[in-house]
């Protein structure tokens, strides 16, 4: 009888563990106004290599699915912002949501664009291209 219990047990455990996936939710917005941030890259590491690359939305939320529990890390780069790394991010439960504040935005310089051609499509569908004339 024991030893039915136990290749019951065997075959119906995996079973059991395969519905068991993390989600991982969050937004990243700017400090000063609390706005999401649209297309900040989101690296998901762990033991050292990027498992996967995502992008914010439109409105700063991101969403990564299909994670095993365990500890992970997050790199997010954002145009105008130092990187931001988070560690030790242990995720345990079904659905882990965090928010990313972005701070200390980086001062970029102008920059000047100097142009000798460029391309024109008329009113007739021409494609042309024009100099630029001193």
């Amino acid at each position: 009888m024991k030893q039915n219990l136990l290749i019951i047990i065997w075959t119906f455990l995996p079973l059991l563990t395969v519905g068991q996936k993390i989600e991982l939710t969050g937004t990243v917005v700017d400090s000063t106004d609390q706005l999401g941030f649209p297309m900040a890259k989101i690296e998901l590491i762990k033991n050292d290599s990027t498992l996967l690359t995502t992008k914010t939305d439109f409105e700063g939320h991101f969403k990564i699915d299909n994670l095993k529990g365990g500890f992970y890390r997050l790199n997010i780069r954002a145009i105008g912002y130092p990187e931001i790394e988070v560690t030790k991010l242990n995720l345990t439960d079904e659905s882990n949501d965090i928010k990313i504040e972005l701070t200390n935005p980086i001062e970029l310089e102008p920059v000047d664009i100097e142009w000798k051609y460029f391309t024109i499509i008329d009113s007739t569908g021409t494609i042309r291209c024009v100099k630029k004339t001193e």
